[in-house]
């Protein structure tokens, strides 16, 4: 009878229990990663921590939910199809953040998952589409699995990109499942219902995902690593199919999709970037949307709150869908919250550069990293990173002053172009670019042949420092038509 009154209540008791095992079990498997060396390096690349990482942290989230959906999921339709399906992927995953295996065999993996998803009989079986009177309701029939598959490995996908930056992945899909939550219990029919279920996975995952994150947000102890972004992949799959894609209501499967309209987005975005950029869809890069929030300037702390204040408004309006009206509301509420923080972080950071851009002898004053990228076809492109590889190649001067100098020029079909001033040298430019390549730089890290300029000498500051504003001035000169 209470829970007829309060139809959310049936997930509190997952919810808590998942958290607390999560939070227990991640300290083991923080020790687990060290002795396996499941540990993420940090590099001047992508990987922006500080210290190296632990990464096996998918262990300790799927503890929790499994935990919980094992203690409280008696009404759970396929419970231990779910359990047995998520625990799945999770030690495939594992083995490949011990491993390091190839795209190659995380694509079977994934579409493994989905396919073992479909056999176990949890498959989209219709969609529905809204109509004057009614919604239309369209039987896939034998579309059913591969469906399925397809989207549960676009999940998993999703999610495994959005894990980039602290906090950011087990935040998000915890407001997501909060979200299917809310779509579940106004469709409750009866109880013990198919959605009622639903209520306790989703109260399941995001009790481990909270526990999660007291050792996640940032500067965060462990990370997810592919183990744990695969699961909620799979986890959060796994409940869109049972809850909102299994009812008749017109565009219900959009809930989900609107939810995680960023995370989409940003993969979406990164096959486009790589596509223009010549490279792989496989190889990683720092072009994703926390990586280019953060080089404007965003803490780890901003970035993950943009998130989820983002997938927060995002998810609301998602629930408009199945009538809640009233959360348009919280949602233009979230917007207006927004704008101010926006406006508020802009203004600061306008102040913050006039006082700093400038120093007492009139030179430009780099305060970080962020003032050292390029972005070319759509991707964020470290100065840095180039320049201490092309010291390693041509060695230290005599004199104990910089060789080499790595800028950029506008470039009309990729926004910019590197170039590489530098005073003379022992090696050949091809020499260069093949060491960048063996050092193992993305190819579009690697200045093309014609853009390594010879100079009598670099621009140099009083400080001894390289004058960044010079070197630029004198690469748009000598590359001037």
């Amino acid at each position: 009878m209470i829970a007829d009154s309060a139809p959310w209540l049936p997930a509190l008791p997952p919810f808590l229990l998942a958290g607390a095992v999560s939070i227990a079990a991640v300290p083991a498997s923080i020790v687990l990663a060290r002795r396996t060396k499941a540990v993420a390096e940090p590099d001047a690349d992508r990987h922006l921590h500080p210290l190296p990482t632990p990464r096996l942290g998918g262990l300790a989230l799927f503890a929790g939910f499994a935990v919980a959906v094992a203690v409280f999921g008696g009404g759970i339709a396929y419970r231990w199809q779910i359990v047995a399906v998520t625990g799945a992927i999770t030690v495939a995953m594992a083995i490949d953040d011990i491993l390091d295996v190839s795209w190659r065999s995380k694509l079977v993996l994934e579409v493994g998952a989905g396919v073992l998803t479909a056999l176990l009989g949890i498959t989209i079986t219709f969609v529905t589409v809204p109509g004057v009177h009614s919604p239309t309701v369209f039987e896939l029939g034998l579309l059913a699995t591969p469906i399925t598959v397809v989207w549960l490995v676009g999940m998993q996908v999703s999610v495994n990109l959005l894990d980039g930056a602290d906090g950011v992945a087990a935040g998000v899909i915890a407001i997501v499942a909060a979200v299917c939550l809310l779509a579940a219990i106004n469709r409750i029919q009866a109880p013990g219902d198919v959605q009622t279920g639903v209520v306790v996975l989703c109260g399941a995952l995001m009790g481990c995902c909270l526990g999660f994150l007291m050792f996640n947000l940032p500067p965060a102890r462990v990370f997810m690593g592919d183990s744990g972004s695969h699961f909620l992949g799979v986890g959060l799959g796994v409940i869109t199919i049972l809850g909102v894609a299994k009812i008749v209501v017109g565009l219900s499967l959009l809930v989900p999709l609107i939810a995680l309209a960023l995370p989409i987005g940003d993969t979406a975005f990164a096959m486009v970037r790589r596509r223009m950029a010549g490279r792989p869809m496989s190889e990683p890069d720092a072009g994703h949307l926390h990586h280019r929030l953060q080089a404007r300037g965003m803490n780890p702390v901003e970035t993950a709150l943009t998130f989820y204040l983002a997938t927060g408004i995002l998810g609301c309006l998602a629930l408009s869908i199945y009538g809640h009206r009233k959360i348009l509301d919280i949602a233009l509420g979230l917007l207006v919250v927004a704008l101010v923080g926006l406006i508020w972080r802009n203004r600061r950071s306008a102040t913050r550069r006039k006082q700093e851009l400038i120093d007492d002898e009139g030179f430009i004053h780099i305060t970080g990293r962020e003032s050292r990228f390029s972005k070319i076809g759509g991707e964020m492109v470290p100065h840095i990173r180039i320049e201490e590889e092309l010291d390693k190649l041509v060695g230290p001067a005599e004199d104990g002053k910089p060789q080499v100098a790595v800028t950029a020029v506008p470039d009309e079909k990729k926004g910019e172009r590197l170039i590489v001033l530098h005073t003379k040298l022992d090696k050949t430019a091809d020499e260069l670019r093949k060491g960048l390549t063996a050092a193992g730089l993305p190819n579009l890290f690697i200045p093309a042949a014609d853009s390594f300029i010879e100079i009598d000498a670099l621009p140099i500051l009083g400080t001894g420092k390289l004058d960044l504003r010079g070197i630029k001035a004198l690469a748009l000169e000598k590359t001037r038509i």
